[in-house]
């Protein structure tokens, strides 16, 4: 609640482009049980932003200061830029949406989640008010669109779309073949 506060405080005179926010639950329990997608959207972006941009000020509870997060370098190279006309691999993207926390389903219809149906892609990622529809022409992105989870009713177009991982603690193929490795039986 304090963090809440001092960052409120402190967009008023810095502005919301220089304050981000890290909420986390004091409870380890509430991170997995009750913590929202709209918490866990702010904590990825926060996430995001420093390890893009770096700059600016970071606002964290002390439950946030004892989280285990990705390095830099594992974050950057968890996400997925698509931009229209990008020639994809359909079966590594979905490889790598699944290892970034998205739950394949028949139909978006919640953030963190994503559905294939022949040629299309739905996918709703948490720091979006919207899902977005990825249409392919056989392996070529031919379309990228917002729609309503609702109606499923296309809402614009956009020519890219950055897609961040669904939780901020990601395991990784390479973290489960070490885990493997020094497992003793």
């Amino acid at each position: 609640l304090q963090a809440q506060r001092t960052y409120e405080d402190l967009v008023k005179m810095l502005g919301e482009s220089q304050v981000h926010l890290y909420p986390a639950e004091e409870l380890i329990a509430g991170d997995f049980s009750i913590s929202s997608f709209e918490l866990r959207a702010q904590r990825i972006e926060t996430i995001d932003h420093m390890a893009r941009v770096g700059k600016g000020v970071y606002i964290t509870p002390i439950a946030g200061m004892r989280k285990f997060l990705l390095n830099r370098e594992k974050w950057l190279n968890n996400g997925v830029l698509a931009k229209v006309g990008d020639t994809i691999d359909i079966e590594d993207w979905l490889e790598k949406l699944v290892s970034m926390s998205y739950l394949r389903q028949p139909m978006v219809t919640a953030p963190g989640e994503f559905a294939l149906r022949g040629g299309i892609l739905d996918l709703y990622p948490l720091h979006m008010e919207d899902p977005v529809r990825i249409e392919l022409f056989d392996t070529e992105i031919d379309s990228i669109r917002r729609f309503s989870a609702e109606d499923q009713r296309s809402t614009g177009k956009l020519a890219e779309i950055s897609i961040l991982p669904a939780s901020e603690f990601l395991c990784l193929k390479e973290d489960i073949k070490k885990i493997e490795e020094n497992l003793e039986i």
